[in-house]
């Protein structure tokens, strides 16, 4: 049963990684989209922060 996960498991990764590779572009933008997200979040997140730090004040 072990041996069958493990075995699924690089399956997935195979074909991920096949993907991957085929559609390096596709990859490379939603990259670039995945980042611009986590910036906008710590961002936004600071700035909500010292928002309501500044409310306390």
């Amino acid at each position: 049963c072990n041996i069958t996960n493990m075995l699924f498991v690089l399956a997935v990764l195979f074909s991920l990684f096949m993907e991957a590779e085929a559609n390096y572009e596709r990859l490379r933008i939603g990259g670039l989209i995945f980042t611009g997200l986590l910036i906008a979040g710590g961002v936004g997140t600071l700035l909500c922060e010292c928002y309501s730090l500044k409310k306390i004040e």
